[in-house]
């Protein structure tokens, strides 16, 4: 079931095109992404994603708001840009919940 549940979510991304979000709704995939966001991600960029996690001061550069990759790239360009700038953290799974994470937090 997982597996098929998998591939589900794979076709629905790759239905989207660059001009529509995907848009889940599954509270299982959305709590998976919040709770990848607040281990790995909240430390910089905040539990809201504003980029003012505690970990920001000591940073050289302030990380840039998550929201506003959220609305900026569409899923395939946020998996791209995370994978490759937080290289061995994520697993494309995760990227994939903590985008949808994030686009239902900040949709509310």
């Amino acid at each position: 079931m997982k597996t098929l549940s998998l591939v589900l979510l794979s076709l629905l991304l790759i239905a989207c095109s660059d001009n529509e979000q995907a848009v889940i709704t599954d509270v299982r995939v959305i709590e998976t992404g919040r709770v990848v966001y607040m281990r790995e991600c909240s430390v910089c960029h905040g539990l809201e994603g504003a980029g003012d996690g505690i970990a920001t001061p000591a940073l050289s550069t302030s990380p840039r708001p998550v929201y506003e990759w959220i609305d900026e790239y569409d899923i395939g360009e946020f998996k791209a840009k995370l994978l490759t700038d937080h290289q061995p953290v994520f697993t494309s799974s995760n990227v994939d919940n903590i985008f949808f994470y994030m686009n239902a937090a900040h949709s509310r």
